[in-house]
């Protein structure tokens, strides 16, 4: 994980609530829901949904969460 545009302060509270959420196991359901959204593919009829790419949109803290989980697999 790339710190480089996160103030020292924030990355404390952000490690916090992260192990917070990991001792009690009480993941936020708002972080595991997405928002996909076609992307034309700018090929063919604009119609056609097969020329389109579903683009999902989720939660950043959802996103880094999981991203802490698999790197502790991992390791």
């Amino acid at each position: 994980m790339s710190t480089k545009n996160v103030p020292e302060n924030m990355l404390q509270v952000i490690c916090k609530l992260l192990n917070v959420i990991w001792d009690s196991g009480n993941f936020p359901d708002i972080w595991s829901k997405g928002i996909i959204l076609p992307i034309n593919k700018n090929k063919g009829d604009i119609i056609n949904p097969d020329n389109y790419s579903g683009i999902a949109i989720l939660s950043c803290f959802g996103k880094l969460f999981t991203s802490v989980i698999n790197n502790r697999l991992n390791n």
